[in-house]
């Protein structure tokens, strides 16, 4: 499967990248609104740079992991939604209610493959956590 991380200035893109190496997958290329930042963190991982975000889509490839700021995910993620590439979108991926309700709407209208990472769902304090709840 290949992967692009788009938004490498994003606090989890470093947890992204290891979870998709652990499950085999290959990254395509990475991105962010900052150009050098992206730059930097491909030359680092030792993958490809996409400069422009057009290029992600014009790939395409198997799935998009698309991180940034609240009031730049929606209109990024509705162009991958409309493009038919299934995205994984991180948290927070919009600034208000609404605009999410759009983007569901959206994925809905499309048939289109969203889903949002919930790393900690079954990580061990959630775990421990209810091991000690089903304990009383």
């Amino acid at each position: 499967m290949k992967i692009v991380l788009a938004g490498s200035s994003h606090w989890h893109a470093e947890m992204h990248l290891d979870a998709a190496r652990f499950c085999g997958a290959e990254i395509a290329g990475i991105w962010d609104e900052d150009a050098q930042h992206a730059r930097a963190f491909a030359m680092r991982q030792h993958l490809p740079f996409i400069a422009d975000f057009a290029k992600i889509l014009s790939g395409p490839p198997d799935a998009i992991l698309l991180m940034g700021h609240p009031f730049t995910m929606p209109a990024r993620a509705r162009t991958v939604i409309e493009a038919g590439i299934p995205l994984i979108l991180e948290k927070p991926a919009a600034s208000s209610t609404a605009a999410l309700a759009e983007l569901r709407d959206l994925a809905r209208q499309h048939q289109a493959f969203v889903s949002v990472p919930l790393p900690n769902r079954f990580g061990p304090a959630v775990t421990a956590f209810e091991r000690l709840r089903c304990q009383g």
